[in-house]
């Protein structure tokens, strides 16, 4: 196996109404390189929509690619926050965007192992 991602709610049958959540992660470490990030980044806007293009790197066990944004001149930080517009391994995606705010966007990659690779970030101007 190498990736587990498991999460899980477990309800008290001896006091009713508590409840435990956790999550449990597992990577095999015997791939520990992540993919290079995402080339040839553009972005233009189209009145209350973001036009995105890159290239993914060449990488024999690339899953995909995560792209996530926020309203305002700061890129999220962290692959699972943000707004999410694209999990895949597409080069393009449109998105709405407020008008006439900045929109700054952060892009990784990610292998079948689950490494994830480093953050490409932009500033869309309105």
């Amino acid at each position: 196996m190498a990736l587990l991602d498991l999460t899980m709610e477990v309800h008290c049958r001896a006091n009713y109404g508590h409840t435990v959540r956790g999550r449990i992660r597992f990577q095999d470490r015997d791939d520990q390189t992540a993919p290079g990030p995402v080339t040839g980044v553009s972005a233009v806007r189209d009145g209350g929509s973001v036009i995105l293009r890159w290239t993914n790197p060449v990488a024999a066990d690339l899953a995909g690619v995560i792209v996530r944004w926020y309203p305002g001149p700061i890129a999220p930080g962290a692959p699972d926050v943000g707004k999410a517009v694209h999990f895949g391994t597409g080069g393009t995606v449109r998105f709405a965007a407020p008008i006439p705010r900045p929109v700054a966007v952060s892009i990784w990659t990610y292998d079948r192992a689950g490494n994830v690779g480093g953050r490409h970030e932009l500033l869309v101007e309105p």
